[in-house]
């Protein structure tokens, strides 16, 4: 069909006016009721050609603000869906919204809390969005309510320093998530105090001269808590020690009474105890007899106490005494090996207590020799009778179901082989 003369000249204005604007976008604003093509020709070129539109249609609004969202201001009365068009593209463009939908808001505080910062008035449904992204939001907030408060230092306890005069509640629920949190809250009481060293023992090096319980609990949470006290009580300074002997550490000019409970505790906190009286010593090595290598020059009822407890102490003894020795070898035969020449007494102990231990012996006297002999003898015997007592009234049974001739057999082989080894010993000493 053929065009018109006007059809042809409007098609012709139409190309110019195209290629004006994109050219130029400005320039739509010297043409007189443009097409909806060139409308959208030039906000895609440049967004803020929009301001020069006439009732744009939703269409051009959108493209516009799809590129350059904060156009939105030169639009009258937006629908929510341009709105939410112009601030997906750019969120600080709600800034140009008069009273935004709470969708709007939520669509901008949802990709970035700071965003609320440039709402008015947001709801309290949008807040707590934004502070539940991050508590620290909540300083662009205006007299936030109580929820808004909570939810702030819930999700950290340290926002509570942008709360003023939080109550009870927000101190609790901050400490609750932060223990460190109470460094930001002036005179905290009792309850928050409790609260923050019950969660991290260590959060009491911020609060102003606990209280005896507050100490205690801080304890209780972490032994190492002990450090940040200061002038610990003697309730306090017992508790630490009582559950980990090396707090002693931690205490200056400890008492006996406290000294004697981290020793108990642990022989080796003695380490950090200057000049420890005789009694400390021995409640020291009565805990743990090596204890006694962290003792200057201990005392003969020391070393008596070291080896009682435990006869390998005697390795850290400096040429020990035979009263000594024989206590060593009566709690552990095998003590021998640290002996350098010992006595017949101390040998025959040794053997008594274990007739392996003859091992440990260079040339050892024929009367330990034959006591060796003579206990592993003993403790065969005791072993078969101990089996035969635990079988007790199925021996019959037994009797009847097993080959009494091969049984004595194997016994007395057992009995052979570990008398052999013995012998053997004897007659071949370890060299010491």
């Amino acid at each position: 069909m053929m065009q018109t003369k006007e059809q042809i000249l409007e098609q012709i204005l139409e190309e110019v006016e195209l290629a004006a604007v994109q050219k130029d976008p400005d320039a739509i604003k010297w043409i007189k009721n443009p097409s909806l093509e060139v409308q959208l020709a030039a906000v895609q070129e440049n967004g803020h050609a929009i301001q020069f539109i006439e009732n744009p249609s939703v269409e051009v609004q959108l493209t516009a603000v799809q590129h350059y969202g904060h156009v939105i201001q030169y639009i009258e009365k937006p629908s929510v869906e341009v709105q939410l068009a112009a601030v997906m593209e750019d969120l600080v463009a709600i800034e140009y919204i008069e009273n935004p939908s709470t969708e709007v808001q939520l669509a901008v505080v949802k990709q970035n809390g700071y965003a609320i910062q440039c709402i008015e008035n947001p709801s309290e449904e949008v807040q707590l969005v934004v502070v539940k992204q991050n508590g620290f939001e909540i300083q662009y907030i205006e007299n936030p309510s109580f929820s808004v408060q909570l939810a702030a230092v819930g999700q950290d306890g340290y926002a509570i320093q942008l709360i003023e005069n939080p109550s009870l509640a927000i101190q609790l629920e901050a400490v609750q998530q932060d223990p460190y949190a109470i460094k930001h809250i002036e005179n905290p009481s009792l309850d928050v105090q409790l609260a923050a060293v019950e969660q991290n023992g260590y959060a009491i090096q911020y609060i102003e001269k606990p209280s005896e319980e507050v100490q205690l609990a801080a304890l209780k949470q972490n032994k190492h808590a002990i450090e940040l006290i200061e002038n610990p009580s003697f309730s306090v300074q017992l508790a630490a020690v009582g559950q980990d002997g090396y707090a002693i550490k931690w205490i200056e000019n400890p008492s006996t009474e406290v000294q004697l409970e981290a020793v108990q505790q642990n022989g080796y906190a003695i380490f950090y105890i200057v000049n420890p009286s005789t009694e400390v010593q021995l409640a020291a090595v009565g805990q743990d007899g090596y204890a006694i290598q962290l003792i200057e020059n201990p005392s003969l009822d020391v070393q008596l106490a070291a080896v009682e407890q435990n006869g390998y102490a005697i390795k850290h003894i400096e040429n020990p005494s035979e009263e000594v020795q024989l206590v060593a070898v009566q709690e552990n035969g095998h003590a021998m090996q640290f002996i350098k020449n010992p006595s017949f007494s101390v040998q025959l102990a040794a053997v008594q207590q274990d007739p392996d231990s003859i091992k440990w012996i260079k040339n050892p006297f024929a009367e330990v020799q034959l006591l060796a002999v003579q206990n592993v003898e003993r403790k065969t015997d005791n072993q078969v009778d101990t089996i035969f007592n635990q079988l007790g009234d199925s021996i019959s049974d037994i009797i009847g179901t097993v080959d009494i001739d091969e049984s004595l057999i194997e016994c007395l082989e057992s009995k052979q082989e570990e008398l052999a080894n013995i012998i053997y010993t004897i007659k071949n000493p370890i060299n010491m």
